[in-house]
């Protein structure tokens, strides 16, 4: 994993000691310039050690990014009109997930095609010597793009100022904590923090690096690869267990998702934090949400927010018209699933996620849940949200199909499922404790305590983590 790495920790460290040279004698811009050559590095030492070749997608994505930039200050100069540029904008739009369209969609696609012409396979496209089945994917492509165009589609709009210089609009981007699985930044928001005019020592920002760090690194590295350990082998073999199994073991998933990509998020907020950047808190105890547009308000909150503004909007989801406010939020959710992979699977579990957001605005309008208490409200939709990662963790419809056949609970599953409940019990005891902490009166304890809590932290990381799987979004 590219964070648990010794290369990376070393070179993390040199890092710190250069940026804080340059930035402590007040030469910003070549503060920013160590910071983007080590985030440029940081990608393509992803490239070299895949042994993809040359640095390729890294060039790629510089391209694009010199190309927004571009047409960002052509509109700025040039646009009085509104739309005037429209085609413009769109174009622009189409080069950005051009990269998306034939790294993840492009194989799926084909297959598609293939299928619709009751056709064997008579030859293989091929792009950059690779089939399409073999292309790699890019690192973090969903996220690069996403932030890319999100930032162009603004500078359209007139409602940011493009970046000063190509130096910023570069770092903006290939950022290294937030490069490969977000948050989803906005320009407005990150790129007047890297041109700060002085920079200030502030330990506070050390101390809070270091805990967020520890916590993610806790997260995936202890509790979310102890859950996938019980998880995987029974999504392996589906047809030996029961449904009442399978069900448990989506809870589960859904908590070792969560410690997963909520750990990868509180890593790069931490990574960040140490050079005095603040990124988005993108997840905020989802699980204790009341209803279905609350858990969306508080899983993956920077991708939420992309589709709200550049998707559901646009469509004419804020217009008080029943019929086209559904029929926006089924197409924006089906967009949302499939942005998560190319397969049906996740077409259906956004859509499932869609239908369930329009039964809950008419159960809503109708006055269904208004006296309905707070706990059952929260455990309602929590099963309502499990069921549905069944459509996102398996990927062969055929294996959805049996799942629910398999009733019978077999005599040979009460010895593992007294293991999955109590997973299931540490799991929701770690998401209340994650609830629970940020409402203390006590949020700073003293100095020892915690460097107390650190140490014990960074012991445990040492004795449990004999190698930590891919975070689970890098995929995505």
């Amino acid at each position: 994993m590219l964070f648990h790495s010794i290369e990376f920790l070393i070179s993390f460290m040199l890092l710190l000691l250069l940026f804080f040279g340059t930035k402590l004698n007040q030469k910003a811009p070549l503060g920013k310039i160590v910071l983007l050559v080590f985030s440029l590095f940081f990608y393509s030492y992803w490239e070299l050690r895949e042994q993809i070749g040359p640095p390729i997608y890294t060039i790629l994505f510089t391209i694009l990014v010199a190309i927004n930039y571009a047409f960002s200050h052509f509109l700025s100069r040039y646009q009085t009109i509104e739309r005037k540029y429209f085609w413009g904008l769109i174009f622009i739009l189409l080069l950005n997930f051009t990269p998306l369209l034939i790294y993840k969609y492009g194989y799926f696609i084909y297959k598609l095609f293939v299928s619709l012409r009751f056709d064997s396979e008579p030859y293989q496209y091929r792009l950059a010597g690779r089939s399409l089945h073999h292309l790699i994917l890019p690192l973090g492509i969903s996220f690069i793009t996403f932030q890319l165009s999100g930032q162009t589609i603004d500078h359209y709009r007139s409602k940011e100022r493009p970046a000063k210089s190509l130096l910023d609009a570069l770092l903006f981007i290939f950022f290294f904590p937030q490069l490969i699985a977000g948050p989803i930044m906005r320009a407005k928001n990150l790129i007047p923090q890297f041109n700060r005019p002085r920079f200030s020592y502030k330990m506070q920002n050390f101390r809070e690096g270091a805990f967020f760090l520890v916590r993610g690194m806790l997260k995936k590295a202890i509790f979310a690869d102890l859950l996938a350990h019980f998880v995987t082998p029974t999504f392996s073999t589906l047809q030996s267990h029961s449904l009442v199994f399978i069900l448990l073991s989506c809870c589960l998933y859904g908590f070792q998702i969560y410690l997963d990509f909520s750990g990868y998020s509180d890593m790069a907020v931490g990574l960040a934090n140490f050079f005095d950047i603040d990124l988005k808190i993108n997840f905020k105890t989802p699980y204790l949400s009341k209803n279905p547009q609350e858990f969306w308000r508080r899983w993956h909150i920077s991708l939420s927010e992309w589709f709200r503004d550049y998707v559901y909007i646009p469509l004419g989801g804020s217009q008080n018209s029943t019929a086209k406010i559904t029929l926006c939020i089924l197409l924006t959710f089906a967009l949302s699933g499939f942005w998560h992979g190319a397969g049906w699977n996740f077409l259906i579990w956004g859509l499932y996620h869609g239908v369930g957001l329009v039964l809950y605005r008419a159960a809503v309008g109708l006055e269904l849940t208004k006296k309905l208490p707070s706990v059952f409200k929260i455990g309602l939709n929590y099963l309502f949200v499990s069921t549905g990662w069944l459509f996102f963790r398996i990927s062969d419809l055929g294996d959805l199909g049996q799942v629910f056949e398999q009733i019978n609970l077999l005599a040979h599953e009460q010895s593992q499922m007294s293991s999955l409940i109590t997973l299931f019990l540490i799991g929701s005891g770690l998401h209340l404790l994650e609830a629970w902490l940020p409402y203390r009166k006590f949020q700073r304890p003293p100095i020892w305590l915690q460097n107390s809590a650190l140490s014990l932290s960074l012991l445990l990381l040492m004795i449990f983590n004999s190698g930590s799987s891919a975070f689970i979004y890098f995929k995505f």
